[in-house]
């Protein structure tokens, strides 16, 4: 996960951890904790925070995923693709 890029959107967009922290339903506290690495961010925390920024699914992949698997995915690879 790139918390820098995550907190540069969060600067870029103008939002609070605290506006974060109320649109997934926790506090401020674990809000901060998850960014500082205290804690992670379960995969429906990290959907509705996406929501709430709005990212496009690049970004999404950007912040959520490791450099690898959002390059892979974004530059045209098959990871995500079904074995036939």
């Amino acid at each position: 996960m790139d918390y820098a890029k995550l907190r540069g959107v969060l600067s870029e967009k103008k939002k609070s951890y605290r506006e974060c922290a109320s649109a997934l339903g926790m506090s401020v506290t674990t809000f901060s904790n998850k960014m500082n690495r205290k804690s992670r961010f379960s995969v429906p925390e990290a959907n509705n925070l996406s929501e709430f920024l709005k990212l496009s699914d690049e970004e999404k992949l950007r912040i959520f995923f490791d450099n690898k698997f959002a390059c892979n995915a974004s530059c045209g690879g098959d990871l995500m693709k079904e074995e036939i």
